[in-house]
């Protein structure tokens, strides 16, 4: 959430959508690191290595961002490279424009549950989280499980699809900007690469779960379902960057936090289903997966128009 407001205030509207998928895409980065490094420090140190190893690098991005961050320019020099081609940065400049935190008890919630763009969203946020999350837990352990690979190679081929996400990401950052700046209206920007990131992924999962012989092949359409899904980082996931300025990272919050609730849910109900069908459960979970993929797009594309509808 804390972005949102930031990349408000520093980057200007043509180039928000490639500065946004570059920060959200450090997640995708950040996973093939685990993926890599978890497995030898467990090896090596224990488990317990990787919460210590992990939690401390957080401690290591802070320090330079204290060190250097600020909400918004002081200066027009400030805005380097852009020259202040941020809209409204005169009144942002001399704090014509509310931009500090609002107050809890103040924020509209009704109004924004009762937003239909809103709502579109939250679904569409459900449904990606589902889908991600679900991969992001679960991935190791079909390859192990389905292939017979050790703890070490099934991380290794779990690597190349969020290798994919992270660059089909930002390369969708940049030709969403390049849309915008050519005179396509955000909204039809937005839905278009949202429907890419959810169609495609439950396409390639329908596959998947219709079986695989190979690991390789399993590879091969994990690595095209989380590079599709990369391009939602431009459709649902900057909704609050059109929808809002004041509260674009209450709006980004409450989203993302549901759309985790049900993720972190789906993972704990598809321990279940594993359990109850050793076999055939990661067919019945991706198929599901697959539903709610068209669901949450369905949602999305009928009520989304990128407009602006709070503070």
């Amino acid at each position: 959430p804390t972005m949102q407001a930031v990349l408000l205030s520093w980057v200007p509207k043509k180039e928000r959508s490639r500065a946004l998928s570059l920060v959200t895409s450090g997640i995708t980065a950040g996973t093939v690191g685990s993926l890599f490094l978890a497995p030898m420090l467990v090896k090596s140190f224990g488990w317990q290595s990787v919460f210590y190893v992990f939690g401390a690098t957080g401690f290591v991005w802070t320090l330079p961002w204290l060190a250097i961050a600020e909400d918004k320019p002081k200066s027009a020099e400030d805005c380097a490279p852009y020259a202040c081609e941020i809209e409204d940065i005169e009144d942002l400049l001399v704090d014509k424009i509310d931009d500090s935190p609002p107050d809890w008890t103040a924020i509209p919630w009704g109004e924004i549950f009762k937003s239909r763009a809103m709502q579109g969203v939250i679904a569409c946020a459900i449904a990606h989280n589902v889908g991600l999350i679900l991969m992001l837990s679960w991935l190791p352990t079909y390859f192990a499980s389905t292939y017979g690979l050790d703890v070490t190679n099934a991380a290794a081929v779990s690597a190349p699809p969020w290798i994919c996400s992270f660059v089909v990401a930002n390369l969708s950052g940049v030709v969403a900007d390049g849309l915008v700046e050519r005179g396509f209206e955000a909204g039809a920007v937005r839905r278009g690469f949202q429907l890419v990131g959810s169609v495609g992924p439950s396409l390639c999962l329908l596959k998947i779960a219709l079986g695989q012989k190979t690991a390789e092949e399993a590879t091969f359409w994990f690595a095209a379902a989380l590079g599709l899904a990369g391009c939602s980082l431009v459709g649902f996931n900057a909704a609050p960057q059109d929808m809002a300025r004041r509260y674009a990272p209450v709006v980004y919050g409450t989203f993302n936090a549901i759309g985790n609730l049900a993720g972190s849910l789906a993972v704990w109900l598809a321990g279940f289903a594993l359990q109850a069908n050793p076999t055939t459960g990661f067919q019945q979970i991706f198929f599901v997966a697959v539903l709610i993929y068209w669901l949450g797009a369905a949602a999305f594309l009928g009520s989304y128009r990128g407009e602006r509808e709070f503070a």
